[in-house]
């Protein structure tokens, strides 16, 4: 009688220790999970602050509806884009990011200026950054709600600060390598 109890007691801690460890696995993936992300951003940066993407940046800055100088540049950040759409990064972590940041500028000044249309009739792709617009669409939602009340919308925001941004990118290559002529 007194091995019934025991067997007893020893399937329970059985399956409290299988449900222990699938707690504790289940944990850890989800770290991995955010620090394979976080890596994964680091390394965008890198691309996003080395000197080919600032000379590009910067060329894009001296003609801002040039389509060919935005064109490696949205290229980039949709490819950025699309990482999200496939759920490589949570949005919390896009949205806070830098290059998140970038995105919605660069997609919005293009779209503004008529250059992600110029690029889908050159490509004959009506579906040419579909990400990143995504992106922008979700990222204006997100910033429209948080400025509830105010005077103005997000793309009114973006818009008078369009001259910054452009000067800020026309002088980042300089400022990034000032031993170099763009």
């Amino acid at each position: 009688m007194n091995s019934i109890p025991l067997n007893w007691l020893w399937n329970v801690l059985t399956m409290l220790g299988a449900v222990a460890t699938a707690v504790i696995i289940y944990w850890q993936a989800g770290l991995l999970r955010a620090q394979n992300q976080v890596y994964a951003i680091m390394q965008l940066n890198l691309a996003w602050d080395s000197r080919e993407m600032c000379s590009l940046r910067s060329a894009w800055a001296d003609n801002a509806g040039d389509a060919e100088a935005a064109e490696p540049i949205l290229e980039f950040l949709e490819e950025f884009s699309a990482l999200l759409k496939r759920d490589v990064f949570n949005e919390e972590l896009v949205w806070d990011s830098t290059l998140g940041w970038y995105a919605v500028r660069y997609y919005f000044y293009s779209q503004e200026n008529e250059t992600v249309e110029r690029l889908r009739a050159k490509w004959r792709d009506p579906k040419l950054y579909e990400h990143i617009e995504g992106l922008w669409q979700n990222y204006r939602k997100r910033e429209d709600a948080e400025w509830c009340g105010g005077e103005e919308t997000f793309e009114q925001k973006l818009q008078k600060t369009r001259d910054s941004f452009v000067a800020d990118e026309k002088a980042r290559y300089a400022r990034r390598f000032p031993e170099s002529r763009h």
